[in-house]
């Protein structure tokens, strides 16, 4: 996987890799693939986009319960986060083409404009504090050098799933914000190449991509104890959502444990 320094309007890229390749597996699984005409999701899904961008009107119920590209992009998108849910969305796409009496009450419940209070725990405020603050840093894209943000957000709202909203939002409130003053550590990284270092990360990971992760590698490559692991499959829980055959305990935790037993030397 190459290295990029990862840049946060660059970030649903990363998302609509993990979501192309969760298409093209179902495309390579005979039952999966089965279950659409032209054997691969992705194929459908544009086709779906398109009946609804072009003539809505006369598309069926299905789709015009997508109500847009980006609006149905932001109820899929969150369904990437696990191995559990991400195997809901051929099933998804399947149902909207098809539409049958059963689709429609289904894709109805799971359509529905979430609720108010679903995430009270959920601070707005907080996040865009953060996201401002530290994950947007001073990246060029934001500033309108290279690459120039408008090539970024046209190039995310062309995306099969991964939505443009949050890059949406980046731009402006990053030019008005109060951003906090971040601490002496902020981009920095240890020297000290005695300590066992382990990075993980899964390459279906649609928050943390592969590619952000291998870039940041790239600081303690030499370090002697430094490891780094791509958890085939794995989505952003590596420690917990990383499953293994024939054993109770998740991939990542099994080899987190042994490095950390091991004082850094052994994976198991």
């Amino acid at each position: 996987t190459t290295a990029e320094k990862p840049v946060f309007p660059t970030f649903a890229r990363g998302v609509e890799t993990v979501a192309r390749s969760l298409l093209a597996q179902c495309g390579g699984d005979e039952h999966c693939s089965a279950h659409f005409e032209s054997i691969d999701p992705s194929d459908t899904l544009s086709e779906l986009y398109h009946a609804l961008e072009q003539s809505p009107a006369n598309s069926s119920k299905c789709v015009q319960m997508m109500q847009n590209r980006e609006w149905f992009k932001q109820k899929i998108v969150p369904l990437l986060v696990t191995p559990d849910t991400r195997i809901l969305i051929p099933p998804i796409i399947h149902r909207i083409a098809r539409c049958n009496a059963e689709d429609i009450q289904i894709l109805s419940d799971f359509l529905q404009p979430p609720h108010k209070d679903d995430l009270p725990w959920l601070s707005t405020g907080l996040y865009i504090n953060v996201l401002i603050s530290e994950l947007c840093g001073d990246d060029a894209a934001l500033r309108g050098i290279e690459p120039p943000f408008d090539m970024l957000l046209n190039e995310a709202q062309s995306y099969l799933i991964s939505t443009a909203a949050v890059a949406g939002m980046a731009k402006p409130m990053w030019e008005v914000w109060p951003r906090y003053q971040v601490d002496s550590f902020y981009g920095k990284y240890p020297t000290d190449q005695s300590i066992p270092i382990l990075f993980l990360n899964g390459d279906m990971d649609p928050q943390t991509p592969l590619y952000g992760a291998s870039w940041a590698f790239t600081h303690y490559q030499h370090f002697p104890l430094a490891k780094f692991i791509r958890v085939p499959h794995a989505a952003h829980g590596t420690f917990f959502d990383s499953e293994v055959r024939n054993s109770d305990i998740p991939c990542g935790m099994s080899l987190t444990l042994s490095f950390i037993h091991s004082s850094g030397t052994e994976l198991d």
